[in-house]
């Protein structure tokens, strides 16, 4: 029996898929002239959820996980924290981060309804404080939605917690 390449193809494309994903940046202030080169240390604190997210706590620590393997690689900071560095507070920068909305697909609903399974999405507020006095620094809201646009492996959960990583990341780079 002979299958055809074309079949090979199609079929690949289904299983692996891919999504679009959609991003939204509000800023909600920046203090005049920081720049985040100047605070050498990152601390990275537990991520929290709103009222009534609490069955999204698995997703807030994931990507805070993730945050933490992508951060290094972009030499923004001489050190990253993951936890509260006791004793020292001067050039620390602490970074915040609460889930204010979320909305799951999971992979099983995926297979099973595929397109219409939904938007998968989160929205994260972000805050940048420094630690030595406790002002903020720079505060953002994030949304980042994943979308279906072909196979049945997309637009998941972890796609969209991999890709609000990326854009928190996108955020500390427009303060240097």
């Amino acid at each position: 029996m002979k299958i055809s390449t074309t079949v090979v193809i199609l079929f690949a494309v289904a299983m692996s898929g891919c999504a679009t994903v959609g991003t939204r940046h509000t800023p909600q202030g920046v203090a005049s002239g920081v720049k985040i080169s100047s605070y050498p240390i990152l601390e990275v604190r537990p991520f929290t959820t709103a009222e009534g997210l609490d069955d999204f706590a698995e997703h807030v620590a994931k990507m805070r996980e993730v945050l933490l393997q992508y951060l290094p690689a972009e030499n923004l900071f001489e050190e990253i924290s993951p936890h509260e560095k006791a004793g020292e507070s001067r050039d620390v920068l602490v970074l915040d981060a609460k889930l204010t909305n979320a909305k799951s697909v999971s992979r099983t609903a995926r297979v099973m309804l595929g397109i219409m399974a939904g938007r998968s999405g989160v929205e994260t507020e972000v805050t940048l404080t420094a630690k030595s006095n406790g002002n903020k620094v720079a505060k953002d809201l994030i949304l980042v939605q994943s979308d279906l646009s072909a196979g049945v492996f997309s637009g998941t959960d972890r796609e969209t917690i991999n890709h609000m990583a990326r854009e928190i990341i996108n955020f500390l780079k427009k303060l240097q």
